[in-house]
């Protein structure tokens, strides 16, 4: 004969409230902290949206910048000699600046020339390029201890490249 078997025993856990509510209060902390993460980066990947204009003025000649140049969100468009958009090389920049020069706050329209060349060390800070003709930005330093420093801003409708250099490498 045989012994009768016995029924199997399975343990399970009890889900007391203790431990649903330190699940859930889990839950909501994590999701809370990645809306919050994502809120926090997300100006930090690209601007939302573009600025507005407060004006807009037709350039036919290049202006040069030393020292610093803040726009005040103007729009700049090429005119004359600076009419083209197009992807021909040597074509000359909206602005051209000097060493150490600092251009702040400004808009690049259509027609956007050759954009901005910088000679030596430069910042560019919230400068938007609406339509990227041959470059949007040139870095053309001669010295290797030059810095370039592109704060904020943007570009976009560009065919091929928004900035180039020709300054020596460190």
């Amino acid at each position: 004969m045989t012994a009768p078997a016995e029924p199997r025993v399975r343990h399970r856990r009890r889900v007391t409230k203790r431990r649903a509510l330190i699940a859930g209060s889990a839950a909501f902390a994590i999701s809370g902290a990645a809306i919050v993460t994502t809120t926090m980066l997300s100006s930090a990947g690209a601007a939302s949206t573009w600025p507005t204009a407060m004006g807009s003025k037709a350039v036919s000649s290049t202006i040069k910048v030393t020292g610093t140049y803040d726009g005040k969100l103007t729009k700049f468009s090429g005119a004359g000699e600076l009419g083209g958009s197009g992807q021909d090389e040597g074509q000359d920049p909206i602005f051209e600046l000097a060493d150490g020069a600092v251009l702040k706050n400004v808009i690049i329209g259509t027609p956007g020339a050759d954009g901005v060349h910088c000679k030596g060390s430069c910042t560019l800070q919230n400068v938007w390029w609406l339509d990227v003709g041959e470059d949007a930005a040139s870095f053309k330093g001669k010295s290797a201890s030059a810095v370039y420093k592109v704060i904020g801003g943007g570009a976009k409708n560009g065919a091929t490249r928004c900035s180039s250099s020709t300054a020596p490498a460190r």
